[in-house]
């Protein structure tokens, strides 16, 4: 988790004003640790499998999508991160 400082000041018709500090508490994103297919390179036609390592700073659990040229790629039942496709 990150945070953001956040300083200002609120200022009324008078012209009286005060100043005011806090912070935002921010999740990050998951980091991709990498991605890699299988076989590379393959015979057109044949089935390759992609593979994803990533993690979660905040120790969440990922759900994982993948799309070859705009095209989903067939989830691995079980293998979170890792998909088949046939190109």
């Amino acid at each position: 988790m990150s945070s953001l400082a956040i300083t200002g000041t609120a200022t009324n018709e008078a012209g009286l004003s005060v100043p005011f500090t806090g912070i935002i508490n921010t999740i990050d994103a998951p980091v991709v640790a990498s991605v890699s297919v299988s076989p590379d390179p393959a015979i057109a036609g044949t089935l390759r499998t992609i593979t994803v390592a990533a993690s979660d700073p905040q120790g969440q659990a990922l759900t994982y999508t993948c799309k070859v040229n705009g095209v989903d790629a067939v989830p691995v039942a079980g293998q979170p991160g890792k998909f088949t496709y046939t190109a």
